[in-house]
């Protein structure tokens, strides 16, 4: 008998950490995914002018792509550390 209260005990801990923790975290979450989906947003906008304004000067193709791919890259890591860092993980 003294183990089962010794278990229950151990699992109302349990709730009241989870109900005390699960408020933070989904905060995190939503706030991590709003993030996720604005900064694609502003990548992707940030691209399509890249694109114009390589359409409207005489680069190298080659230049044009690698350039907006680098770029593309770097602000996707970016992103990246930003998501990592609102859901708590230490990114130093």
């Amino acid at each position: 008998m003294n183990e089962l209260s010794n278990y229950q005990e151990h699992i109302d801990k349990a709730i009241d950490w989870a109900w005390a923790t699960l408020p933070g975290l989904v905060v995190s979450v939503l706030s991590a995914i709003l993030i996720l989906v604005v900064g694609l947003y502003v990548i992707r906008f940030l691209n399509k002018m890249l694109s114009k304004f390589f359409q409207k000067k005489d680069y190298d193709l080659a230049l044009e792509t690698f350039l907006q791919s680098f770029i593309s890259i770097a602000l996707k890591i970016v992103l990246f550390v930003l998501i990592i860092t609102q859901l708590g993980v230490q990114s130093s």
